[in-house]
């Protein structure tokens, strides 16, 4: 089995300390986790990366439900987040391409 991070770096930029960490799509959003746990990741990595997101279709709602989850909570703490997805985000919701509010 991979380890939950499949790698992580700390680097040093002026007196604040960072760390980043890589981490799967299934790890983290397949596994019941709560916000708690995300916010521990929140408090632990100032950047995550995030791969392998597939598209999120109606049968996956579980998993949509934490992926919204786990990016409000790095939202609403500032923590940088890097995804790298099978279809633009507008498109993982429903399947399809939704019109943008104007």
């Amino acid at each position: 089995e991979r380890p939950f991070f499949r790698r992580r770096t700390t680097t040093t930029s002026g007196e604040k300390e960072s760390a980043a960490a890589f981490v799967d799509f299934d790890r983290l959003c397949r596994a019941p986790l709560s916000a708690a746990d995300y916010a521990a990741l929140a408090d632990r990595y100032d950047v995550l990366f995030l791969d392998n997101v597939p598209r999120l279709s109606p049968e996956r709602h579980d998993e949509a439900r934490r992926f919204l989850t786990f990016v409000d909570v790095f939202y609403d703490r500032g923590n940088l987040l890097g995804i790298h997805a099978a279809a633009p985000i507008d498109d993982h919701r429903d399947g399809r391409r939704r019109r943008r509010l104007r």
